[in-house]
């Protein structure tokens, strides 16, 4: 059985939290479940975090695989997301468009950041260089 743990994207400190307390209900908040990103709130609907949930998976230099990671094939950019009841990787085009979408056990890839921490860095890797 493979370890259930999260990350926390801090959108009010513009951080991430790893190891997230998972006890949260205790403390008043709720954990919202969406199709790929979980939130969590507090009170009257304030969303400050963004939960990313681990894969399972670790890529091809041994580190952690979260939903939300930006990943890079021998061909290939990606982001992974929960889809269908399974991880997958979203291949992306020139204008980050989904080219195709695969089974994130099928290639060997590097974690090379996030959607939260580096948000332009999709658009810095699939825009063409001279």
């Amino acid at each position: 059985m493979r370890k259930i743990q999260f990350r926390a994207w801090d959108k009010k400190r513009k951080q991430m939290i790893y190891d997230f307390d998972q006890n949260l209900e205790e403390k008043g908040y709720k954990i919202e479940v969406g199709d790929s990103i979980h939130r969590i709130v507090y009170g009257i609907g304030l969303i400050y975090r963004t939960l990313m949930q681990f894969t399972g998976f670790k890529d091809k230099k041994k580190k952690e695989v979260y939903e939300g990671d930006i990943v890079k094939g021998s061909s290939f950019y990606g982001v992974v997301k929960w889809i269908n009841f399974s991880w997958q990787v979203h291949r992306l085009d020139a204008d980050g468009e989904v080219e195709e979408w695969f089974i994130i056990n099928d290639y060997e890839f590097e974690v090379i950041g996030n959607i939260y921490e580096d948000s332009d860095m999709l658009k810095r890797v699939l825009i063409p260089h001279p």
